[in-house]
């Protein structure tokens, strides 16, 4: 839960209570003003119009304090929205700095292998022509013609 709303209950609540504190004074107001019989030189009478004047006073005090809280509680949430949308932005550029980064790298690897050629090759022994032909037939093309040898004689794979 966040900041502004925590602090929300506190407002709210308070602006509740005046508008019950205005409910009742106003209840009062026209209670004394019915006593005093809505005449002006009645004492009664016009303690009725100072508890109305009161009573307006909180309803006002009331409406000012949700206004307020509302228009803080809006404030905070689009600030919090913006800082959200900002670190977004952020990850946002981070992921493609990277991916970007690592395409750099993956094709100035195989640039530079490709420029190298396969001599530059980390094997002991580079692949040869010999290492394709199948060891039979290796066998029968390196014997020199008229000289035996076990795998022209024999049917045996392994002599």
């Amino acid at each position: 839960m966040s900041m502004h709303t925590e602090s929300s209950t506190d407002w709210r609540q308070r602006a509740a209570m005046l508008r019950l504190q205005a409910e009742d004074l106003g209840g009062l107001a026209i209670a004394l003003a019915e006593q005093g019989r809505y005449r002006a030189e009645d004492p009664v009478y016009r303690a009725s119009l100072a508890l109305r004047d009161l009573c307006n006073r909180r309803e006002a005090a009331a409406t000012e304090l949700l206004a307020m809280g509302e228009a803080t509680e809006r404030a905070a949430r689009d600030r919090e929205y913006e800082q959200d949308r900002a670190r977004c932005r952020q990850g946002e550029r981070r992921f493609w700095r990277t991916l970007g980064l690592g395409a750099i790298g993956l094709a100035t690897f195989v640039a530079f292998t490709t420029l190298l050629g396969p001599d530059s090759s980390r094997r002991d022994h580079p692949i040869s022509t010999a290492d394709m032909i199948p060891q039979r037939e290796w066998m029968a093309v390196s014997t020199p013609a008229g000289t035996s040898s076990p795998a022209a004689t024999s049917g045996d794979r392994n002599p």
